[in-house]
């Protein structure tokens, strides 16, 4: 899979959010742990309860990820939880 999140992560630079999108849900249906296709995902995300979800899902793996904990919080204060209960 380190291809393929590199391959995902390639797209996301270049601006080919959608198959970086693709690619990015291949990498986490495969690996639900994996930090980084998280917080990758967030950055290419088509909405916003995506958004909030992938970065739940960077916490959820790593508590102390400092990013993904000041852009949740960012998220929350602009608008609230989006995510469905």
């Amino acid at each position: 899979m380190a291809s393929l999140l590199h391959e995902a992560v390639q797209h996301a630079q270049a601006g080919n959010r959608a198959e970086a999108r693709r690619l990015l849900w291949q990498v986490v249906q495969s690996e639900p742990n994996n930090e980084i296709a998280w917080l990758w995902l967030a950055s290419v995300a088509a909405d916003l309860p995506e958004y909030e979800r992938a970065l739940t899902e960077v916490l959820r793996i790593n508590p102390t990820n400092q990013q993904a904990r000041q852009l949740l919080a960012q998220f929350r204060e602009q608008y609230g939880t989006v995510m469905p209960a």
